[in-house]
């Protein structure tokens, strides 16, 4: 339950977060770019940066700052099926497992697992904000 309390507590500044950068492009920038190098280069190791992956996991820093989580990412993995998860320390043991990714439609979703809590948020193309499908603000 208490776990459950934090991911909710968790979600809901995001959520706030994320309403006050609505206005972020999602263009890759030299931050991006620098902390891309950085996780990659504390996560992997030195011999996995590569052109391609900088630039993947930049974009991706950069999807992630539509939800002011891109600061808070402090590990990267490198999943069997091509996707990466990023860590992001929540409290003692406790930790953001997210994925992000864009949709066809240019919609932004962000999967994020906190132990057994599974939450979807999508910032959509049109500057929505929806937590589990669900619009922020709406019954």
């Amino acid at each position: 339950m208490k776990n459950h309390i934090r991911a909710c507590a968790f979600a809901v500044c995001l959520l706030c977060a994320a309403a006050f950068c609505l206005c972020l492009t999602g263009c890759t920038s030299s931050e991006n770019m620098s902390q891309a190098e950085t996780l990659i280069t504390t996560s992997l190791g030195e011999d996995s940066l590569n052109e391609d992956l900088v630039k993947t996991v930049a974009q991706d820093l950069a999807m992630l700052e539509k939800f002011s989580a891109a600061s808070s990412v402090e590990e990267l993995v490198l999943n069997d099926d091509g996707t990466i998860t990023y860590i992001a320390p929540i409290d003692g043991d406790l930790r953001d497992e997210m994925q992000v990714r864009k949709e066809s439609n240019g919609d932004i979703v962000l999967d994020i697992q906190e132990g057994d809590v599974h939450n979807e948020m999508t910032y959509t193309a049109s500057g929505k904000l929806l937590l589990n499908g669900k619009e922020m603000g709406s019954n």
